[in-house]
């Protein structure tokens, strides 16, 4: 479980988003796969669970951060097609 933290927290800082859901569907298989945790996976499993909320953390950022990117470039071809607008009005 430690390496899959740290898979996962690693991936999520780096961008890595195809790795990070590959890391993510292991920790899901991982987990369907076990029984019910033991005292002695206590700890792992509690640094896992803070490995995966870093990482949707990081996803929901980087999420924001494409939409941000995406309206300036949308800000910036509305106002490439409105100058092109008037050009072609003034030589008209």
């Amino acid at each position: 479980m430690d390496r899959l933290s740290a898979s996962l927290r690693q991936c999520a800082e780096c961008g890595d988003w195809d790795a990070l859901a590959a890391a993510d569907a292991a920790t899901a298989a991982l987990l369907r796969g076990r029984p019910a945790a033991g005292v002695g996976d206590a700890a792992a499993l509690s640094r896992l669970r803070a490995a995966h909320a870093h990482a949707q953390r990081r996803c929901a950022e980087a999420t924001a951060a494409a939409g941000q990117r995406l309206l300036e470039v949308a800000r910036r071809r509305d106002a490439a097609r409105g100058y092109a607008a008037l050009d072609a009005g003034e030589e008209a």
